[in-house]
Parts: structure tokens; C-alpha cells; sequence
């Protein structure tokens, strides 16, 4: 059985059915979710061939609706805006998430002398539904910078993610703050390829150090590490843990971390519709022991004439049944 792959583009005024390569990059990792379109020269506009130059018809800035499918059924997979045109052939659509309206604001200023999370958040991203970790930071000072700027000073100082997912931001230590749902991929059934990166290891192969890292009401810091000296060095942030809870969960976290399971990417189809956050059962007939359910840390979406629709699915750690539970519930 063969399927009709459909897309469905919208810049600015110009609705497109058509496209020869897009790729759509997410995760919670980074602070933007991004999308690079190429289009032929003659760009399709109402079923009619437009005689304006490329640099009339799209500009940065414009919205951007990334809609992909099969057999009419389309899901929305971006939405954003205009970053770059690169002309040339083929031309080149490069779009950023909500993100980037934060990097056009300028000029912030604001200081409080015992700010929270939400406190700073509400001042750089007025009128934007937000999920922010309770959190109080001490104080606080923003001086004529941009609000990505903002988020990104929160990443170094405090080991905060920021990310928009549907529009509303989130802001809040890995793993995500909310667990969306639970999907399915199997080896034999809708895994296409495995990728150079993904391997099975045993939790006997893995070596870890692990730096846990505890920021507390004033803004001091409790910093201990465990784990194996030649270890792959993981760095998680807490707030207002003591020392020996500290401990105990930096314990546990190690034995998060060293699991028998598979590490890396795979490829996937259309479907599943999957997103960072979303957890994945992972299934195969012929090493059944290998079975598990893991967290997605990202998903990078290809679509095109040539390409199809392919998801290539970034794992992250081994989910907990508990974690797994809420994500069926």
C-alpha cells in the first residue's frame, strides 16, 4: 500500500502544497526549535505563478505554519517565523519557534533584590502562557539585553531549560516538566533504520561522574559529585535540597543513569506523532529482553518528494514505571 505524502505551507500570505526538502529540529536541550524549508524558484501562490522576486514575497519575519501528513490527513508540526531567506537554487527558508520574538525584544531592564523564577519570566515574556518552576532566585538584575539573552543567563547560572512547545514557554530543570503521553516504536514494525548512535549497553559498560548541584533561597550553592572519576561527567541542578538529601537522589540518579538499555537515535515514520518529553515503548521480537520504555530528548522531522516523512527519534533516559504510568493516565 502506497501513501500520498501532503504538506501544507504557509508564509506570510503564500500557501504552498508543495516542497522539495524540510527538516523541523526539536528538543528540550535547546532553546529554540527550528525549521529549514527548500523550495523551488517558482513559488506556487494560490495556484497561480507569482512575477515578484522571492525577496518580495517572503521576509523575515513572517509567520510560518508547517503542516505534514499522509492522504490529506495533516498534522501541524511548526509554527513560527522567518529567521533567513538564502537565495538561490533551490531557495532556502530558515524559521525559528516563538523564540524568536523573545530575541527581537531589547533594551530589558530590571532588578529586584529577592526575585523568583516567575518574577523574571513575567517581565520578559509579558502575555505568553508560561509553566515556571517555583523557584526564587535572590537578586536579580537584567541590564538592556533581550529576553532569549535572559533565558540563556538562567541556563549558565542556574542550569534552567527554556523551551516553547505550542506556544507557551517552559522554563525548568531536565527532564521536562510535564510528561505529554506514551507512544510506540518496534524494531519490526515502524523503526526504519537504526542509526549509527543507537546502541544496546549494559549498565556494567556505562561510566558516570555525576556533579549534583543544589541552589539554594540564597543563592548560594551545595556541590558534591559521585560516581566513577573517569566517567562521562553529567552535571543536574536542584533547588533548596540540603546536602544529604542532595546525596541520596544524586545516588539515585546514578542508578538512573547505569541501565541496561539501548542509548542514542533511531528513525522512525510519520507516525507515531511523537514529541520531546513524550516517552516511547520500544519493542523488538527477536531480543525481547531488550524491551523498554525511554523518555524523548528530541526529534528531527524530514519530509519532502524524495524523503517521505521520517521522524529520527533522540532517546533519553530510562523511564520509571511511575513516569510511565502518569504518561498513560
Amino acid at each position: 500500500m502506497s501513501y500520498l505524502v501532503g504538506t501544507h505551507i504557509t508564509i506570510g500570505a503564500l500557501e504552498m502544497p508543495f516542497v522539495m526538502e524540510g527538516v523541523i529540529k526539536s528538543s528540550w536541550k535547546n532553546l529554540t526549535d527550528t525549521a529549514v524549508i527548500k523550495l523551488p524558484r517558482k513559488v506556487k501562490v494560490l495556484n497561480k505563478l507569482t512575477e515578484k522576486s522571492i525577496s518580495e514575497v517572503i521576509k523575515k519575519g513572517d509567520k510560518v505554519t508547517i503542516k505534514v501528513g499522509y492522504d490529506g490527513e495533516l498534522n501541524t508540526e511548526f509554527e513560527g517565523y522567518v529567521s533567513e531567506v538564502v537565495t538561490g537554487v533551490p531557495l532556502t527558508i530558515k524559521c525559528e519557534d516563538e523564540m524568536w520574538m523573545l530575541k527581537q525584544s531589547s533594551n530589558i531592564q530590571a532588578s529586584w533584590r529577592n526575585a523568583t523564577l516567575k518574577n523574571v519570566i513575567d517581565k520578559i515574556a509579558p502575555g505568553i502562557k508560561t509553566h515556571v518552576l517555583d523557584m526564587e532566585l535572590g537578586a536579580f538584575r537584567i541590564n538592556e539585553v533581550n529576553s532569549a539573552q535572559v533565558l540563556q543567563e538562567l541556563k549558565k547560572m542556574y542550569g534552567l531549560k527554556s523551551y516553547f512547545k505550542n506556544k507557551e514557554l517552559y522554563v525548568g530543570f531536565a527532564y521536562p516538566l510535564d510528561t505529554y503521553k506514551k507512544v510506540k516504536h518496534h524494531f519490526q514494525k515502524n523503526i526504519v533504520d537504526r542509526l549509527e548512535t543507537l546502541k544496546y549497553r549494559t549498565k556494567e559498560d556505562i561510566r558516570i561522574q555525576l556533579k549534583a548541584i543544589s541552589i539554594l533561597p540564597d543563592n548560594s550553592r551545595i556541590e558534591i559529585k559521585l560516581g566513577d572519576e573517569d566517567g562521562a561527567l553529567r552535571t543536574l541542578h536542584y533547588y533548596n535540597i540540603s546536602e544529604q538529601e542532595l546525596e541520596q537522589i544524586a545516588n539515585r540518579e546514578i542508578d538512573d543513569l547505569k541501565y541496561d538499555g539501548f542509548r542514542g537515535s533511531f528513525t522512525g515514520f510519520h507516525l507515531p506523532i511523537c514529541q520531546h518529553g513524550d516517552i516511547t515503548e520500544i519493542q523488538d521480537d527477536f531480543f525481547k529482553e531488550r524491551n523498554g520504555s525511554y523518555y524523548i530528548d528530541g526529534v528531527s522531522l524530514r519530509f519532502g518528494y524524495n524523503t517521505g516523512i521520517k521522524r529520527d527519534i533522540e532517546l533519553g533516559k530510562l523511564a520509571s514505571s511511575k513516569q510511565i504510568a502518569a504518561a498513560n493516565a
